[in-house]
């Protein structure tokens, strides 16, 4: 059976998010990314580049983030969550402090959106070849949701929870590198 092609909406084109992104774009699906710095170039092969945060994710049934730290994803969370649609999956990738995104998470379910915190494990080059470790916590029923998109993002990936497990994961391997 032939995995349906998705439509994401992606935001953030930096070393980890660039290689990403055109993952999903060589699967197939339908992608289409916000550059937070104009001098960023675009997503080769996107469907689109939009440069308003809101309208992207009013248009994004599946967002995705993969920024740079906790006042980026704040600022992005802030833009997007009150322009998408109840019922929209909301996925951030980065790696941030638990105590953000548990108040991201508060934001997402006060909206009725599907929060899920799934930092990864690699560089830039495990990034490009999909064989990144995907740590995954919120909604179960939000990881099945984001399984197809995973697939051609990660290795593997490994389910902690409900809440910021996932965050709390991802900073003990950091702390041991």
């Amino acid at each position: 059976m032939q995995e349906r092609p998705l439509r994401v909406g992606w935001v953030g084109l930096g070393k980890m998010g660039r290689p990403m992104a055109a993952r999903l774009v060589s699967a197939g699906h339908e992608v289409t990314a916000h550059r937070r710095r104009p001098e960023t170039p675009a997503l080769e092969g996107a469907a689109a580049m939009e440069e308003e945060l809101a309208r992207l994710a009013a248009a994004s049934g599946i967002l995705i983030s993969m920024i740079s730290d906790d006042a980026a994803l704040e600022a992005v969370a802030d833009a997007v969550i009150p322009a998408m649609t109840r019922g929209a999956l909301y996925i951030d990738m980065s790696t941030v402090s638990p105590a953000a995104s548990a108040r991201v998470a508060g934001k997402a379910e006060a909206k009725g959106v599907d929060y899920l915190r799934a930092p990864v494990v690699g560089s830039t080059d495990v990034a490009a070849s999909g064989e990144l470790l995907i740590l995954a916590s919120g909604p179960e029923e939000a990881l099945r949701r984001a399984e197809p998109l995973f697939a051609h993002l990660g290795r593997r990936t490994v389910y902690l929870g409900p809440g910021e497990e996932a965050r709390h994961m991802k900073l003990a391997l950091s702390l041991m590198v």
